[in-house]
């Protein structure tokens, strides 16, 4: 892995943690600048500076704000850029709505239609398939609801686990839409 961090040749590497291995490889893949943040989610400063070339101040109370929050104002310390701004995706195209409006279509009439994303970028992290399906099993059960599964295209396996798991039918959209057309999608959606 390091190997490939070398060959690379990455001119920045931004961490936003505080722990031992980002530090180390970031140093030992010879990265020209190197960034983390003086604290996250603590009061305790790091002590991993020497091994980075910019130790971002991280202002009081950041701590106590949603985790992108705290990524941004990272960048932005190193960046020296102020101030707060809304995320930017673009307007939606007609395209964009149509494409949802067809995926959409693919559900059954006249029920909520309920967005599940189930598959994050780190497994700790995923709640189990089976307690996914039960949720599903139970919310159908009361309010009549359509589901969907939306990710990735290396998500899609793993939502078909799901449909397995399930009587109430759940639609696989992962890796069909792009960024713009999940955004439409999710607005045509009642609940995520």
């Amino acid at each position: 892995f390091l190997r490939e961090l070398r060959r690379r040749h990455f001119d920045l590497a931004i961490s936003f943690d505080t722990k031992l291995r980002p530090a180390l490889l970031t140093w030992l893949a010879g990265i020209p600048t190197r960034v983390v943040p003086e604290r996250v989610f603590d009061d305790a400063p790091t002590r991993l500076g020497p091994l980075y070339t910019h130790v971002a101040p991280i202002p009081p109370g950041l701590a106590d704000r949603l985790q992108a929050d705290t990524y941004l104002q990272i960048v932005r310390n190193f960046l020296g850029s102020a101030g707060e701004g809304a995320p930017a995706l673009g307007r939606l195209s007609p395209e964009h709505r149509a494409r949802a409006a067809a995926l959409m279509a693919r559900l059954p009439t006249g029920a909520r239609r309920i967005a599940l994303c189930i598959k994050s970028t780190f497994a700790l992290k995923d709640w189990p398939l089976e307690s996914c399906a039960r949720l599903v099993e139970l919310l159908h059960a009361r309010t009549g609801a359509a589901f969907f599964v939306v990710g990735t295209a290396a998500h899609r396996e793993y939502a078909e686990r799901l449909r397995e798991l399930t009587r109430t039918p759940v639609a696989n959209f992962c890796g069909e839409t792009s960024l713009k057309e999940l955004a439409a999608l999710l607005a045509q959606s009642d609940l995520l």
